[in-house]
Parts: C-alpha cells; structure tokens; sequence
C-alpha cells in the first residue's frame, strides 16, 4: 500500500524545504503529522471492521475503501501543485489528504488478510 511507503516522503516534504513543494514546517511538526498520520492508519480499521461486518460486507468494503484511498492520494497529488502551493491550499490539503488516506487504508487493512 502506497500509505506504508508515504510516511518517510511526508516527513522530508513537510521538514525541509528542499525543493518545489516543500512546505518546510519543521522537524517537530513533520514528526508530528508524521506520527498521526501512523496511528491514524491503525485507528482506523476499526471502522472499516464495522462498515464491512454490519452494511457493506467484505468484498464491498475493500472496493469503496480503495476508492477512498484513491481519491485522498489525488487530494494529495493536486495540493501538492505548485499553483495550489502558491494559494496557501498545500497544509491544509495535506492534513486532508492524510485523513481521507487514513480512513481507505483503515477500510482495506481490516478486510485483507497478508
């Protein structure tokens, strides 16, 4: 899952302003988001538990997830455009892109057994 693969590029991009479109926040807030963003991805199949035991079912559940999940990685690509940096959308389009990640990951990682 690109969420696993995420989190060291989250923390470089929100850290340093190494390049375009960097936000460069810092080393205690790229830790900071860094670490939400991790236990987010673990607080959050417990929903995806119940949305696929009580309404969806299994195969249901990782299909609307994975959408979710699809659809917060394009939150996360478009704000990360140097046009929406410029127009101050770049943290607050991470922070979204992180919870709308967080709750697909969730959604799949509790109905995918590895």
């Amino acid at each position: 899952m690109a969420a696993l693969g995420l989190f060291q590029i989250i923390f470089n991009d929100l850290g340093w302003r190494l390049g375009r479109g960097a936000l460069g926040m810092g080393h205690r807030t790229a830790t900071a988001l860094t670490v939400f963003f991790s236990m987010w991805c673990y607080f959050t199949p417990i929903f995806g538990a119940i949305m696929a035991d009580q309404y969806l079912g299994r195969f249901k559940a990782i299909i609307y997830f994975a959408i979710v999940y699809m659809v917060g990685l394009l939150v996360l690509v478009l704000t990360s455009l140097p046009i929406a940096l410029q127009s101050g959308a770049g943290l607050g389009g991470f922070i979204a892109a992180i919870l709308i990640i967080g709750v697909g990951t969730g959604g799949i990682k509790a109905n995918v057994s590895l």
